[in-house]
């Protein structure tokens, strides 16, 4: 593949459950969740250049040093002494920022895998997963289109089959909220707690979708909550229009309900004009 003008979406992820299980001696969190991709999707741009450049023209704030893209282009070209290599990068930001659905990390991870492919590095499943680990945690889960189990830092994935069967409903509340401050912000001092088996659930879910409701958490939302009644607010206004599930993604802002009827989501959709809404699909 020649790099010339190349068009890729980098789709957004919700988390089915997050656990936040320990503080770990590294600094890191140790975690428990389910990824899973849907239709939502920032569109890269990318073309031949005589230096290298990122832009994002919705959100000129994230330009060049400042965003994640720019970060892996030039760890690529760091690692393996690319230094005349350069690409433009035009980011058309579809995914919101600050949600919990992981926009920045895969269009990290979509850069990564078409840099690899244009300029010939040939990097193995290993150099790839070190490099998309050392960008940012949620960068190794979208270098493959597919649901997984997280654990670890983020870091340790297991992926499997699985698309999401309902009609799903993202609601942002245009509060930025850094993943940073939300962990700081956690309350998991001495805190022992087993990790949940969201995959058995999500499994038996498929014949009895109410089990979700029942089992599945995420352990952010009671800070959010209490900093942004708001977030909780759009979570019980979701089940109050029909929703089998809904649950914050991420450490916020977003919150998805799960629908069983396009018409169902449209109204629900409908309670939330002040908001960005985006109805998709499991992908």
């Amino acid at each position: 593949m020649k790099l010339k003008e190349i068009n890729k979406s980098a789709l957004a992820k919700i988390n089915i459950g997050l656990e936040v299980l320990r503080k770990r001696d590294d600094g890191f969190h140790e975690i428990n969740s389910i990824m899973s991709l849907i239709d939502l999707a920032d569109e890269l741009e990318f073309k031949e250049s005589i230096r290298t450049e990122v832009v994002c023209p919705e959100f000129p704030e994230l330009n060049m040093q400042n965003n994640i893209v720019f970060n892996t282009i030039t760890e690529l070209k760091k690692k393996f002494y690319l230094v005349e290599k350069n690409v433009k990068v035009l980011i058309n930001k579809k995914i919101p920022i600050g949600a919990g659905l992981g926009g920045g990390s895969s269009d990290a991870a979509t850069t990564l895998k078409v840099l690899n492919s244009v300029w010939f590095i040939g990097m193995t499943r290993v150099q790839m997963y070190n490099i998309a680990n050392k960008i940012g945690s949620d960068v190794v889960f979208f270098l493959k289109n597919q649901s997984a189990i997280v654990k670890g830092k983020g870091d340790i994935i297991r992926h499997f089959q699985y698309k999401i069967p309902y009609q799903i409903l993202v609601v942002y509340p245009k509060i930025n909220i850094s993943t940073k401050e939300a962990y700081e912000n956690l309350n998991i001092e001495n805190k022992i707690k087993l990790p949940t088996d969201f995959f058995s659930i999500i499994k038996q879910s498929l014949k009895m979708p109410y089990i979700l409701r029942e089992y599945i958490k995420n352990d952010f939302e009671e800070v959010i909550f209490q900093k942004y009644p708001i977030i909780k607010e759009i979570k019980e206004t979701l089940y109050g229009f029909g929703a089998l599930f809904a649950l914050m993604s991420g450490s916020g802002s977003s919150v998805y309900g799960f629908f069983e009827k396009l018409n169902e989501a449209e109204l629900a959709m409908a309670q939330f004009p002040e908001f960005d809404c985006f109805l998709c699909k499991g992908s």
